[in-house]
């Protein structure tokens, strides 16, 4: 009555990866390996399928965090109003 374990192994290295390939065809073309007017672009754009993807999630993010900071803002400013406006009520009647 032994009980059996399975262990599943997952694999992370499943090869170079579409940024990698886009990586590695933008630089042979920058080198010159093709005559094209890439070799004229800026280091900048080579290793954008590096830089590219997190600066997006990046600024997904602050943009997400500036939307709930101006609605946090506007809750508490709709309280601070409706509570001011129940101490002028309470102050009249």
């Amino acid at each position: 009555m032994s009980k059996e374990k399975t262990v599943i192994v997952a694999n992370a290295s499943r090869g170079i990866g579409f940024i990698g390939i886009l990586f590695i065809v933008l630089l042979l073309l920058k080198v010159g390996v093709i005559e094209t007017q890439a070799m004229q672009w800026s280091w900048w754009i080579i290793f954008a399928p590096f830089w590219a993807i997190p600066a997006i999630v990046l600024s997904v993010f602050v943009i997400i965090i500036c939307i709930c900071v101006v609605v946090f803002l506007g809750y508490l400013l709709f309280l601070l109003i409706r509570m001011g406006l129940r101490r002028l009520k309470k102050d009249d009647g």
